[in-house]
C-alpha cells in the first residue's frame, strides 16, 4: 500500500500586514484615550465650576440674611406711616459713644445698623478700618477685598420689661431677675424697641445684668444716660445686638488660596474669632444703594456707590445693599487656556493662574427700610 502525505502551506502576515494592523491598532488606543483624556477634563472642569458656584451662592446666601437685617429695630421700621394726630417717627435712636477697644464702637452713630469699608489697594482702606477689624495671626487682608460690618440681634428671642420707662430717665432699664435666658453682660450693646420708637444703648457695669435684671445705661460709653423715650411693659422688647464683619483674607485651613472670614462681636460661645468660614473666595465688592430722595420716601436706590463714594449723608438712606463676590476653583490646573477678563468691583481683572474664576452677585434690600 502507498501512503500519501499531504503538506499543507502555510503562510504568515507580512510585514507589511503587520505594520498597517499595528497603525490601525494604536490609531484606535488613540482614539480611546483621547476621548477618556477629554471625558476626565470636562468632569473635572464641571465639577470644580459646581463647587465654585456652590460656595459663591453659600456666601450671597449667608450674607443675605444678615444684610437684610441691618438697621433692625424691632417690630417698626424707618418709612413706616404713622396714623394722624401722632407725632412721626424718628429713625432708630442711638446714645452711644465710640469706646475703644469695641470692634463696634459708634457704628450706630450716624449709621443705623451697617458700615462698609472699600479695598484701595496694599492694605488700605476708606473709610478708614479700625485696627482692632483684622484677619487672624498669619492671614492677611485679599486685594480684592471690602469690609462690611452689619449689627444685628444676636439671639431672636427678646427679654420684656417688668417696668415702665419714663423719658429723658437715667433709671436703668428693668428687666427680671436671675433670667436663664438673660445673656446680656456688661458693655454689650442692647435695643429698646416698641412699635413706634426704638433706642440702642451700651450696657454698663454698675449692675450684674443677669443676676438683676438691670441694664444700666450711664455715660461710661454713652453719650446720654438718658434714653429719649418712655416705654411701658406692653409690647416692649429688649434685643442683645452683635456686629459680624465680612472680608476675603488668605486661608488658614486649608493654607494657601483666599477665603470669606467673620468676625462676630461679642464672639458667641464656644468660637475663636474670627472665622475661616469658606475657600475658594478671592474678592468681595460691596455696592450700596442710596435713595437720592429720602424727603419723598421712596424706599428705593437711586444709585449704587462702593464705601469709598459714600458722603456722611448717603449711609443713613441706603435701602438695599449689591453685593459681588469673586470667587475661584480651589483645585489649580481646572483652566485649559487663557481666561477670559471678569467685571468686579467696578474694574476688569485679568487672570494668569490655571484656576476658573467666576463674580456672583446679588442685590438685597434692606427690610427695616424697605416696607
Amino acid at each position: 500500500m502507498i501512503m500519501m502525505t499531504t503538506h499543507l502551506k502555510q503562510r504568515g502576515l507580512t510585514l507589511v500586514e503587520l505594520m498597517v494592523g499595528a497603525a490601525i491598532s494604536l490609531f484606535i488606543v488613540a482614539v480611546i484615550l483621547t476621548v477618556f483624556s477629554g471625558s476626565r477634563t470636562i468632569f473635572k472642569v464641571n465639577t470644580n465650576l459646581a463647587r465654585e458656584s456652590e460656595g459663591a451662592r453659600m456666601v450671597i446666601g449667608l450674607m443675605r440674611e444678615d444684610v437684610r437685617q441691618a438697621a433692625f429695630a424691632g417690630c417698626r421700621y424707618d418709612n413706616q406711616a404713622v396714623p394722624a394726630g401722632q407725632p412721626p417717627n424718628g429713625a432708630a435712636k442711638s446714645v452711644m459713644t465710640p469706646l475703644a477697644g469695641f470692634l463696634d464702637g459708634g457704628m450706630l452713630g450716624a449709621v443705623p445698623g451697617y458700615m462698609g469699608h472699600a479695598e484701595q489697594g496694599g492694605g488700605v482702606f476708606l473709610p478708614a478700618l479700625p485696627a482692632n477689624i483684622a484677619p487672624a495671626t498669619g492671614s492677611t487682608f485679599a486685594s480684592n477685598s471690602d469690609v462690611l460690618s452689619i449689627r444685628l440681634p444676636a439671639d431672636p428671642n427678646a427679654q420684656l420689661l417688668t417696668t415702665a420707662t419714663v423719658a429723658n430717665s437715667p433709671l436703668p432699664v428693668q428687666l427680671a431677675a436671675n433670667l436663664a435666658s438673660n445673656n446680656i453682660a456688661v458693655n454689650d450693646v442692647v435695643l429698646i424697641t416698641n412699635c413706634k420708637n426704638s433706642e440702642y444703648f451700651r450696657v454698663t457695669a454698675e449692675t450684674a445684668p443677669q443676676a438683676s435684671g438691670q441694664l444700666s445705661h450711664r455715660l461710661a460709653g454713652n453719650a446720654s444716660a438718658n434714653l429719649v423715650n418712655a416705654y411701658d411693659t406692653m409690647g416692649t422688647a429688649v434685643y442683645k445686638l452683635q456686629t459680624r464683619h465680612y472680608f476675603v483674607a488668605t486661608s488658614l485651613v486649608p493654607p494657601g488660596g483666599n477665603a470669606l472670614w467673620r468676625h462676630t462681636v461679642p464672639a458667641p460661645a464656644g468660637t475663636t474669632q474670627p472665622e475661616d468660614w469658606l475657600s475658594g473666595i478671592d474678592g468681595l465688592a460691596v455696592f450700596y444703594g442710596v435713595d437720592v430722595n429720602p424727603i419723598a420716601q421712596l424706599s428705593s436706590a437711586g444709585r449704587y456707590a462702593r464705601a469709598n463714594a459714600m458722603t456722611a449723608n448717603d449711609w443713613p438712606n441706603v435701602k438695599s445693599v449689591r453685593l459681588e463676590v469673586l470667587s475661584s476653583t480651589v483645585q489649580s490646573g481646572v483652566a485649559t487656556g487663557q481666561q477670559a477678563p471678569l467685571q468686579f468691583g467696578g474694574q476688569t481683572l485679568t487672570f494668569t493662574d490655571s484656576r476658573l474664576h467666576m463674580v456672583t452677585d446679588s442685590i438685597v434690600g434692606l427690610r427695616m427700610v424697605t416696607p
